[in-house]
C-alpha cells in the first residue's frame, strides 16, 4: 500500500514537471541577459573564470554568491561539457530535489492536498518556469532549494537538515540571514522557556545562526577580493527612496495607483498560493484553532518577501517574492488536517483545479505559448494569471463553505510529522 502511495505520488509530479519541460521556452545566456538577466554576466564569468576568481567587473552581492556558479564552472571544466549544458543539469537536479523535500514535507497529507501543494510549486511562473528558462540564475533556485530544506528541518525538527539548508540557502543569497529572527521567534512560541526541549532548540537554532553568519562574512571577505563595493545594506532600504523619487511629482490619485501597482506587483507570484490559503484559513477558524506552526511558517513567508520588497527594484521583486511559496504551501498542508472538504474532494475537481494553476503558468517569455498566440503580452498574461486566482479562490470557497459543512474540532494539532 505504501509503495502504491509512492508511486502514484511520483506519477503525478513527473507528469506535472514534464507538462512544464515541454512547453517552455529555452535560450541561451545571451538571450536571456537581453531579457532582463543581467545576473547571469557576473554568474557565468566567475563560472568561466575557475579555477581563478573573474577578473571581469562583478558587484559585490553577485560576487558573494560565487559558490555555485564556481562549482558548475568546475564541472564544466573538468567534463568538457558545455557551460550552458552544465548550468541546465544543474539546475533541472536541483529543481527535482526541491520538489523531492517537498514530498517529504507533504509525506503525511492527503492526496487531494499532495497534488494541488505540488501544483502550486510546479505550475508557478516564476519558479520551474523561469529557471528552465534561464538556468544561468541559478543560485536563486539553489535559495529555493535551501529554503525548502530549512522548512523541512524545522517541519521534522533535525538539526542536520535545518544546518544543511541553512548553509545552502546563505551561499545562494544574503537573504538568508533574515531568517534568523524567525528560528528565535520559533523557538520562543513553540516551547516553555527553561525546559529540556527549549534547550535543545535553543542549542540548535543558535549553532545555525552562527553558521549563517560565518558563512555570509567567509564569502563577503571572498566577494571583496574581486567585486565593487558593499551595497548590501543600501539594497535592504532602497525602497525609500525609490518611493520618494517616484512620487515626488504625482498627484493623488496618481500616488494611489503608484502605491497599489507596487503592492499587486510585489505580491504577484504568490497570489495563487494565497488563493488557496485564504479559503483554508478562514473555513478552519470557525471553529478551530489554527495550530501556531502555519503561523510560523506565514511568518518566515513574510521574512523571505521582506528583502525584495525593500530591495526596491521593480524588476525583480515579482521573481524573488516567489521563494516565499514553499513556506505558504506548507501552511495550508498543515492546516489542511482540519479541512474536511479537501479529504472530501473527488479526483475531476483536484484536476481541475490543477489544470487551471497549469494554465495559470503561461507566461508571456517562460513559455511557448507565443508559438500560438504571436502577441500574448505582458498585461495579458497577468489577465490570465487573476482570471485563474479568481477561479480556483472561488471553486475553494464554494466546496469549503456549501451547505453547513463545519471542520472538525479536535484538541489536536493538525502535524506534518
Amino acid at each position: 500500500m505504501l509503495k502504491n502511495k509512492n508511486i502514484i505520488r511520483a506519477v503525478i509530479v513527473l507528469a506535472m514537471f514534464f507538462s512544464v519541460l515541454v512547453t517552455n521556452r529555452y535560450v541561451d545566456f545571451e538571450n536571456a541577459i537581453m531579457n532582463g538577466f543581467s545576473d547571469v554576466s557576473y554568474y557565468t564569468n566567475i563560472a568561466k573564470a575557475f579555477p581563478h576568481l573573474t577578473k571581469s567587473f562583478t558587484t559585490y552581492h553577485h560576487a558573494q554568491r560565487f559558490f555555485f556558479p564556481y562549482i558548475i564552472g568546475m564541472i564544466s571544466h573538468i567534463t568538457g561539457i558545455s557551460l550552458y549544458a552544465s548550468f541546465m543539469i544543474f539546475a533541472v537536479t536541483f529543481l527535482l530535489a526541491t520538489l523531492c523535500v517537498m514530498d517529504r514535507i507533504l509525506y503525511s497529507v492527503n492526496g487531494a492536498v499532495y497534488a494541488l501543494c505540488m501544483a502550486l510549486i510546479i505550475f508557478n511562473p516564476y519558479i520551474f518556469r523561469l529557471y528552465l528558462f534561464c538556468p544561468g540564475m541559478i543560485t536563486d533556485l539553489m535559495f529555493l532549494f535551501g529554503t525548502s530544506v530549512i522548512i523541512l528541518g524545522l517541519v521534522k525538527d533535525s538539526t542536520y537538515i535545518l544546518l544543511t539548508g541553512s548553509v545552502v540557502a546563505i551561499l545562494a543569497r544574503q537573504t538568508a540571514v533574515m531568517f534568523m529572527p524567525g528560528f528565535f521567534i520559533w523557538l520562543a512560541v513553540s516551547e516553555n522557556f527553561g525546559t529540556e526541549k527549549f534547550k535543545k532548540k535553543l542549542f540548535r537554532f543558535t549553532l545555525v545562526s552562527v553558521a549563517i553568519v560565518l558563512l555570509y562574512k567567509i564569502t563577503g571577505y571572498v566577494a571583496s577580493i574581486f567585486g565593487g563595493d558593499n551595497m548590501n545594506l543600501q539594497h535592504l532600504c532602497s525602497l525609500i527612496p525609490y518611493i520618494k523619487a517616484s512620487i515626488h511629482n504625482l498627484k493623488r490619485i496618481d500616488i494611489i495607483y503608484f502605491f497599489v501597482n507596487l503592492i499587486v506587483r510585489d505580491t504577484f507570484s504568490l497570489t495563487l498560493s494565497v488563493a488557496v490559503l485564504i479559503p483554508i484559513v478562514i473555513f478552519c477558524r470557525r471553529n478551530v484553532k489554527l495550530p501556531k506552526e502555519s503561523w510560523l511558517m506565514i511568518l518566515f513567508a513574510m521574512l523571505i518577501m521582506f528583502q525584495p520588497v525593500m530591495n526596491g527594484f521593480p524588476n525583480d521583486a515579482t521573481r524573488l517574492v516567489s521563494y516565499a511559496v514553499i513556506p505558504l504551501i506548507t501552511a495550508a498542508a498543515i492546516v489542511s488536517g482540519s479541512v474536511p472538504p479537501l479529504k472530501l474532494m473527488t479526483n475531476t475537481l483536484i484536476l481541475f483545479l490543477c489544470l487551471l494553476c497549469y494554465i495559470g503558468s503561461f507566461h508571456h517569455h517562460y513559455s511557448r505559448v507565443h508559438l500560438v498566440f504571436p502577441s500574448f503580452s505582458n498585461s495579458q498574461f497577468a489577465l490570465l494569471h487573476y482570471v485563474v486566482v479568481a477561479v480556483v479562490f472561488t471553486v475553494l470557497w464554494r466546496e469549503f463553505f456549501k451547505g453547513n459543512s463545519q471542520p472538525s474540532i479536535s484538541e489536536s494539532t493538525p502535524s506534518l510529522h
